[in-house]
């Protein structure tokens, strides 16, 4: 297998080891200590869609590359679709609520999406006519690939730096824990507290709260899609509800309070790219959209967590 997001690999790692002035020497540590193995489990093989995740046995952290084409493709459709068909029709006042995907950027854009969204169930190769990091077919493209793959290098850097934390943290009862059915609420208690832990760590890895609010935009953007990707990542709506993790809207919301901007416009950016965010949800599991004209953007993402609770309630009891 030879996924077109192997050109990316040195990169990866590249931002994982370079993420802040300390992140280096704290990973050397953590080898030298035996935490953490040098080695990255990675799997190239053809199955759908796997999740990082760490091994507490051999202490590698497992990476999926059938995932980073998954990641590295919804965060270029999805960009590219908020770009294009949600922020400059807001910009020049002709944004209706529909996105109009009758342009070519836009047009491929989806298609992108649409076979990133079928790695969650069977795997296929990546049809390179499309967007990927390899090739680009025109000056857009060109511009939103070099986006992406900026994006994509510290989403990667975030998402691994979540496992280092569960490798490294101590995280035994993570790894320990008996199966799902048989957790007591203590048990799931403790382990939505590890998980919130190790996502606390991977943020303050990539983000300081005295940067300058572009910064952490910049920075919080490629959290918001790392993000993005868990809550689409899930083919059943139900599992929206976590019994050993935060919701994963919950997760979601989480990140753009950390990231406390103080400039409406980069707060307008993070609550609508969210709404995009649960409003895709809502398409891949066939429920019904029936958001409202909000006065904010906060309110709008408020009212798509509202319709998120309503969903969860189904499956209560």
């Amino acid at each position: 297998m030879n996924s077109p997001v192997n050109v990316l690999i040195n990169n990866i790692i590249h931002a994982f080891e370079n993420t802040n002035s300390i992140s280096l020497s704290m990973c050397t540590k953590a080898i030298n200590s035996k935490l953490v193995n040098r080695q990255i489990d990675y799997d190239n093989g053809f199955n759908k869609v796997m999740a990082p995740h760490g091994n507490k046995k051999n202490r590698e952290i497992y990476l999926q590359e059938t995932y980073l084409s998954y990641l590295w493709s919804l965060i270029y459709s999805i960009f590219v679709i908020y770009e294009e068909g949600v922020q400059k029709p807001l910009i020049n006042n002709r944004f209706n609520g529909k996105i109009d995907f009758t342009s070519p950027l836009l047009c491929r854009a989806r298609r992108l999406y649409e076979w990133s969204i079928s790695l969650t169930t069977n795997y296929s190769k990546w049809d390179e006519e499309l967007p990927n990091p390899r090739n680009y077919i025109n000056d857009d493209e060109k511009f939103y690939t070099e986006r992406t793959n900026a994006i994509f290098q510290n989403a990667v850097a975030f998402i691994l730096f979540h496992e280092y934390a569960h490798l490294t943290f101590g995280h035994d009862s993570y790894f320990d824990a008996t199966p799902n059915n048989d957790w007591t609420d203590t048990q799931k208690s403790e382990r939505i507290q590890l998980e919130n832990e190790a996502d606390n760590f991977a943020f303050e890895m990539l983000i300081s709260s005295d940067e300058l609010d572009i910064t952490k935009l910049t920075k919080g953007i490629s959290v918001i899609m790392a993000n993005i990707s868990s809550l689409l990542i899930v083919n059943e709506s139900s599992l929206l509800t976590q019994n050993t993790h935060p919701d994963l809207d919950d997760r979601l919301h989480r990140i753009f309070i950390k990231l406390n901007l103080e400039e409406e416009t980069n707060q307008f950016y993070c609550w609508y790219l969210g709404c995009l965010a649960i409003r895709l949800f809502l398409m891949k599991h066939g429920e019904e959209d029936t958001s409202q004209q909000q006065d904010t953007a906060q309110d709008a993402f408020t009212h798509y967590l509202e319709l998120l609770d309503e969903l969860k309630m189904r499956f209560t009891f």
